[in-house]
């Protein structure tokens, strides 16, 4: 299943907006940057 996420980089001061079907991989994807 595939889930639609928007995201907050406080570093970048921006917002990333996307899908993926594995969402816990990508948070930790978009924490570790």
């Amino acid at each position: 299943m595939n889930c639609v996420y928007i995201l907050h980089s406080a570093k970048l001061s921006r917002f990333y907006i996307g899908y993926t079907s594995d969402f816990d991989t990508r948070l930790e994807f978009h924490t570790e940057s």
